[in-house]
């Protein structure tokens, strides 16, 4: 009798001391909320946002990053997958809300270039993150406006104060050859020069494209094409990834098909996005050993 009442006691002392350290274990999960900040350049106009932060923080400080929605607005957003992923990673990240739908009448990505850097700014301030190491990364409309951000004209006319730089730059499926042809063609326009493209910060850039997708008019070299029409002294800081078998969007969590005019390299044609959770969870992957070679601690 004695020993099975010793038995008891230490066994409920163990599970009460088991419940205790469960019940003061602080929770894995990265905190999340909205933010407001100001646009670079502007003390009036402000830009909402959304801010991750890992669950713990380490005595250094945290590599940080952007992202940016595609043309389908806030509200059908892929960034938040980025997002979850990134900051369990380590990663404080900002997700931008540039729009909400996208029959929002959408600006040119050059006029969200004071948002994008108005992020950057607002990150760098941050106590916990490392100024030096804050990345941007975007898909589709989001990735264009990403490669825009790591040209030097776009620094020059809308870059956060103090110096500040984004370490690197992740475009996803960002219509490579639109991007081809105002490299090529360099037609300008009264709010952007043709020599945009030319010239870019030096931080590396990656793209990720699929081979089937119907804005590069099923081409799996649009985005190599496009590095290679890039001035040679600009073409060593990109790098291009092609998943095979990624349509546009791969990452959008839902299917569509819709007309475009400007699908099948400007012609106009439909464009199929297919999700396909494989090479979304490929892409993650590889974005973070890109972040991690292009932002060494």
């Amino acid at each position: 009798m004695i020993f099975r009442w010793f038995s008891a006691v230490v066994l409920a002392l163990i599970c009460n001391a088991a419940l205790s350290q469960a019940s003061a274990a602080p929770t894995m999960e990265p905190i999340r909320k909205e933010v407001t900040f100001h646009l670079a350049g502007s003390n009036e106009d402000t830009v909402n946002g959304v801010l991750t932060t890992p669950a713990t923080l380490q005595d250094e400080k945290a590599p940080a990053i952007v992202l940016l929605h595609h043309g389908g607005g806030w509200q059908n957003t892929q960034t938040r997958q980025y997002a979850e992923a990134l900051s369990k990673a380590g990663y404080a990240t900002l997700e931008l809300i540039l729009f909400n739908t996208g029959d929002e009448k959408m600006a040119k990505p050059s006029m969200y270039l004071p948002h994008v850097y108005g992020a950057l700014k607002f990150l760098s301030k941050q106590p916990y993150v490392d100024a030096k190491r804050i990345a941007v990364s975007g898909g589709s409309y989001g990735g264009l406006l990403t490669i825009l951000t790591a040209t030097d004209w776009a620094y020059e006319q809308y870059g956060a104060p103090e110096h500040i730089r984004f370490a690197a730059h992740a475009a996803f499926y960002p219509m490579c050859w639109a991007i081809n042809y105002f490299v090529v063609k360099k037609p300008g326009t009264p709010d952007v020069p043709g020599t945009v493209y030319d010239k870019y910060t030096g931080a590396p850039v990656k793209i990720y494209a699929g081979s089937e997708d119907d804005y590069d008019g099923r081409d799996p070299k649009a985005c190599d094409n496009l590095v290679l029409a890039l001035p040679e002294d600009q073409r060593s800081a990109f790098s291009v990834r092609v998943f095979q078998g990624a349509t546009h969007g791969w990452d959008h969590q839902r299917n569509s098909t819709f007309y475009e005019k400007i699908a099948c390299k400007g012609k106009g044609c439909y464009n199929t996005n297919t999700t396909d959770a494989k090479i979304t969870a490929e892409g993650i992957e590889d974005l973070k050993e890109f972040l991690k070679t292009a932002m060494p601690k």
